[in-house]
């Protein structure tokens, strides 16, 4: 299959060395796209952009006041962007869209010479998107959270650059295998495709063989659980800078939070997981991520006493505390302040939780 020639191939000529180089840092290309009410201060990383749509009046076109505005966030990825997502992150896509953009030169059909890229979509209609192409040597993967950002997307690419809306078309959209979800895409991307992802080539290695590979995944999903590699015998020290291996890991116990590498207790998704499976690894968390209310709240839903180990702020959080006392009245000594309601619901459920009101 050719993909227009080099139309996405890479713009230069030498590469850095892959060896030892991580995944998500230099080979993915990532962007988040949101609708906001205004345009703020644009930073090396956040740009804004401004659409003024027309409507048909008669036989004359009008502009569609106030301009309704777009900001883009370019991600510094180390890991799977778990935290960016985090509402999404165990829902299924729908659906997803293939969408080509012709080469120019030659008319459709003549060669397979076109630049594929996919849109999924959670809900419907969409409640979010997820966009992925390969663009050269790289992934470039954007998360859209609104209809406009959906639109955006499919202008302009990770990094800002326009598309051609006039060489585009879209193939019908096809239903996602139910069992695939953000979580599930995240973990495909981290595991099987960074271990076979290979340099741009023209005839076995472009967009089109990326996008084939995709949607192989979304419909017919493969296990996803760690591989230990060819060999039985793989050092732990080795393992353990697995980040796969490593949410396994916790998972099946949750204290094992305290043994694994600095960078991984650091990690949004690798914590969260922790505590689902032991609140009171909450305990080894760094304080940053203590602060974390969605992350305080699954240990919190897990063990209640795991908010002795939240922030002073989050102690204050009345659904939090009122979560924390519903799993275990005694979790109301933590507190920092508890309604009546609170204070009722610990003494209905053991007498022992009104003792820490007093």
């Amino acid at each position: 299959m050719l993909d227009g020639l080099g139309l996405c191939g890479p713009s230069y000529v030498l590469m850095p060395a892959r060896r030892n180089v991580p995944w998500w840092e230099f080979w993915v290309v990532s962007t988040v796209v949101r609708e906001v009410p205004e345009k703020g201060e644009e930073t090396d990383y956040d740009r804004f952009w401004s659409f003024k749509g027309e409507e048909n009046v008669g036989n004359s076109v009008s502009l569609l006041h106030p301009p309704r505005f777009v900001k883009t966030t370019m991600l510094r990825l180390q890991c799977p962007p778990d935290e960016v997502v985090r509402s999404f992150l165990h829902r299924s896509f729908s659906s997803f869209t293939e969408v080509r953009q012709d080469y120019s030169v030659l008319p459709r059909g003549l060669i397979p010479s076109y630049h594929s890229f996919t849109l999924l979509d959670v809900g419907s209609p969409p409640e979010m998107s997820v966009l992925l192409e390969r663009k050269g040597d790289k992934l470039e993967l954007m998360f859209g959270f609104d209809p406009l950002a959906r639109g955006f997307m499919k202008q302009y690419r990770a990094l800002a650059r326009p598309r051609n809306p006039k060489l585009c078309y879209e193939l019908p959209s096809k239903p996602v295998h139910p069992s695939v979800t953000v979580c599930n895409l995240l973990e495909w991307i981290d595991g099987p495709l960074a271990q076979s992802w290979e340099l741009y080539n023209m005839l076995d290695s472009n967009c089109q063989h990326f996008t084939k590979q995709l949607q192989s995944f979304l419909q017919n999903p493969p296990p996803l659980d760690f591989q230990f590699g060819p060999s039985k015998l793989v050092p732990l020290a080795e393992l353990q800078n697995h980040r796969m291996f490593v949410l396994h890991s916790v998972r099946r116990q949750g204290t094992d939070l305290q043994h694994v590498p600095e960078n991984f207790r650091s990690d949004w998704r690798v914590v969260l997981e922790a505590v689902a499976s032991d609140g009171l690894a909450l305990q080894h968390a760094p304080e940053g991520l203590r602060s974390d209310r969605d992350i305080v709240a699954a240990a919190c839903r897990q063990n209640g006493l795991a908010l002795q180990y939240a922030t002073n702020e989050l102690q204050a959080d009345k659904e939090l505390v009122a979560l924390a006392v519903n799993q275990n009245p005694s979790a109301l000594q933590y507190a920092d302040k508890a309604d009546f309601d609170t204070l009722l619901s610990a003494g209905q459920r053991g007498p022992p939780g009104l003792w820490f009101s007093f």
